[in-house]
């Protein structure tokens, strides 16, 4: 054992040696074949360089070929998912779209409903619900065939029940639907599971634009009295078949600010729209939406206007403008005392300096005429309205009014009063107050009543349309009405369209004017067409049932990190910038480009 151990004492001191002479030699041959040669550097220090600069030449073209790659193959976009929050004006009460009256709750009824027709990118009629329409030779009757396999929220199946149902309720004169003046003479049926029958009274060129109605669902509202409709809970929970549907309504704050949340419809007819989640939040003032612009607890708003333009101080915050078919009149309530007599109302036309009315208002057009110049292929007439005091005056006294010591007076020796009406707005509010200085300037008294939006302190907006608008409580209304794609003013300016009921806020009656309106419609030819609407703005000029003030637009103000409307959109009313919704986003992402 001894022997063992004395052996492996000698081997590890034998092992000891080697590797000390190994360390020795490797060492020496280092300092000759590196550190020795080291002061020989500076001889190739050119080539040195040049090597170190090649390869970072090399390196950086490489880091260079994967940008361009990368550009070339891949893009940041906006993908799919992500919250979409608009900001809205107007209390949220009823949801269901036949009373949907509130900038709120027409937003939302947009979002969630469907019709048989609607608006394209483009402003022009297309398919919605609607597979295809057979019209009739004589073009009386109007066959639509309906999509079939498009189901409600709920899972239930669309039919033509739910077409003709819609259109039951609009027509009972019990539900006051705000649509009754428009389907009044329109007969509806049922042809078989998925088909519909038109049957109109006359020729109505442009009737696909009505077919943009809001379709409601049989199977939750069949059985509901048309007297209890609009107190029906289906107004707090609507289901409908649009590109989102219905989740809850919360309340924020105080009781009348509510978000509405709406989640993607993945079995949207048109395609399920990009963003998962839209949230439609309903402020009480416009106050309200500039802060919360301002902070970024909002996507976006078309309740804004350029005067607000100043006050938002974020510089993450776009604005969008587009024109709408839309236009503000000041219409004159024939049935008024004053006003019944046309004379005066030429006066009052006579005695409005138009040119300074407009002159303070911003994001808007001239509009005189009740047709604007984008609807027509013909050059509309020159207006002859201009401001003329003196022939306002002769008016004045030849209606058999007297004005003494500038005062305007009846036969009593009464000062005529006049009372002007219109919703809050910059631009309304601003136009009426300088009509109101204008008209006491001439010798009339004036009262002003604006029917406020908000809840505090004011007419709302739902009593404002009721009180005031359907009772035809006012001289004057300064109000705004959409014009539609085909300049037709049936609604607007025919004697069956008067009352409650209708749209004819001037309470106009002209047999001359009814048959132009009438002849119109039912004109296929267009030269004829063009015919009777020269006509019948002739007749419009002379009995002056509303003065043309100015062509609306609407002013969106959106973060910039979101996706809205195109720029080239072109929209017949506001809410037609929801035309092309489904493709708009909230969600950013790389993606590859498509070869």
């Amino acid at each position: 054992m001894s022997k063992l151990v004395k052996k492996s004492g000698l081997t590890l001191k034998n092992l000891a040696k080697k590797a000390d002479r190994i360390t020795t030699k490797s060492v020496g041959h280092l300092k000759q074949v590196l550190w020795g040669r080291l002061d020989n550097a500076h001889r190739v220090r050119r080539q040195i360089i040049g090597w170190v600069l090649m390869m970072a030449v090399l390196i950086g073209l490489a880091g260079l070929q994967f940008v361009w790659y990368r550009a070339a193959h891949e893009t940041v976009a906006f993908g799919r998912g992500g919250t979409f929050v608009e900001a809205t004006l107007g209390r949220i009460s009823n949801l269901n779209p036949i009373y949907a009256t509130t900038n709120s709750e027409l937003v939302v009824a947009r979002l969630v409903f469907s019709g048989l027709f609607r608006h394209d990118t483009s402003g022009n009629i297309k398919m919605d619900l609607a597979r295809s329409v057979t019209i009739s030779e004589e073009g009386l009757v109007y066959d639509v065939e309906l999509r079939q396999g498009i189901r409600w929220h709920d899972g239930e199946k669309l039919s033509a029940e739910d077409v003709v149902f819609t259109l039951e309720v609009i027509q009972d004169p019990r539900s006051r639907s705000l649509l009754h003046g428009r389907w009044r003479d329109v007969e509806v049926e049922q042809i078989d599971e998925y088909t519909v029958r038109f049957r109109l009274p006359s020729v109505y060129a442009a009737f696909e634009e009505l077919l943009t109605f809001a379709v409601i669902p049989k199977h939750i509202l069949g059985d509901v009295e048309i007297e209890h409709l609009r107190e029906h809970s289906f107004g707090v929970n609507p289901v409908g078949t649009g590109p989102f549907n219905f989740g809850m309504i919360q309340t924020v704050g105080r009781e009348s600010e509510r978000i509405v949340h709406l989640t993607a419809n993945e079995y949207y007819h048109g395609g399920r729209a990009r963003l998962d989640r839209f949230l439609v939040h309903a402020f009480e003032t416009r106050e309200g939406i500039l802060a919360a612009v301002n902070s970024a607890r909002v996507s976006g708003t078309a309740e804004l206007t350029l005067w607000d333009e100043e006050d938002v101080r974020s510089n993450r915050i776009h604005v969008r403008q587009a024109m709408t078919n839309s236009g503000v009149f000041a219409f004159l309530n024939n049935r008024s005392d004053t006003l019944s007599d046309a004379r005066v109302r030429r006066a009052v036309r006579y005695g409005l300096d138009m040119e300074l009315i407009r002159s303070d208002l911003v994001g808007v057009l001239p509009l005189d005429w009740p047709i604007l110049e984008g609807q027509v292929d013909f050059e509309l007439p020159e207006f002859r309205g201009e401001h003329n005091l003196e022939r306002a005056k002769e008016l004045i006294e030849a209606a058999g009014l007297e004005i003494r010591e500038g005062r305007v007076v009846d036969d009593y020796g009464v000062q005529v009063r006049l009372r002007i009406a219109t919703i809050m707005n910059e631009n309304f509010e601003r136009v009426v107050r300088e009509m109101e200085r204008q008209l006491l300037s001439i010798g009339f008294a004036v009262d002003v009543l604006i029917g406020e939006i908000d809840s505090g302190g004011g007419m709302s907006g739902q009593d404002f349309l009721q009180d005031v608008v359907m009772a035809r409580s006012y001289d004057i209304l300064v109000y705004e009405i959409e014009m539609g794609m085909d300049p037709d003013g049936f609604v607007y300016y025919h004697s069956s369209q008067r009352g409650a009921a209708g749209m004819n806020l001037s309470e106009y009656s002209s047999l001359v004017a009814d048959d132009l309106l009438v002849s119109a419609r039912a004109m296929l030819d267009p030269a004829m067409r063009r015919v009777k609407r020269e006509g019948f703005l002739v007749r419009w000029n002379e009995d002056v049932p509303a003065i043309g003030l100015f062509q609306t637009g609407i002013t969106y103000f959106h973060n910039r990190d979101v996706r809205i409307f195109s720029e080239d959109v072109r929209m017949v009313t506001g809410l037609d910038r929801f035309s092309d919704v489904i493709y708009w986003g909230a969600s950013r992402g790389t993606v590859h480009r498509t070869p």
